[in-house]
């Protein structure tokens, strides 16, 4: 083999070496940025997680405090209604003693104009 055609199989030999080391980084790189992929998503889905179990605590705490809320109103709305029965029942009464007070007003009257 003459020089030349040596130089051109070393630099054929370099450029193959070269590209097998391209080759190897070019799966260095693949294989990280994968893996580097798949943590991500790994951490995204646990974050996802996190984040649905906060919000469902949220939802079953102000669920709870809505209905501990609506309890006390009912319980308000039960107060309510038996004061105004009782204000009724004393308005009833108020107007019957004022009867009774008028009939025995009149009877005194009478008592009074007899003697």
């Amino acid at each position: 083999m003459d020089e030349n055609a040596q130089k051109v199989e070393n630099l054929k030999s370099k450029i193959e070496n070269e590209i097998k080391e391209i080759d190897k980084l070019y799966e260095k790189i693949e294989k990280e940025i994968t893996e580097s992929f798949k943590r991500k998503h790994e951490e995204l889905i646990k974050n996802e997680k996190n984040i649905k179990d906060n919000l469902q605590n949220e939802v079953t705490k102000t669920k709870e405090k809505l209905e501990e809320y609506l309890s006390i109103s009912n319980k308000i709305i039960k107060d309510i209604e038996r004061i105004n029965k009782g204000i009724k029942t004393f308005e009833k009464d108020e107007k019957n003693i004022l009867k009774n007070l008028t009939y025995i007003s009149k009877i005194n009257k009478n008592d009074k104009e007899m003697k």
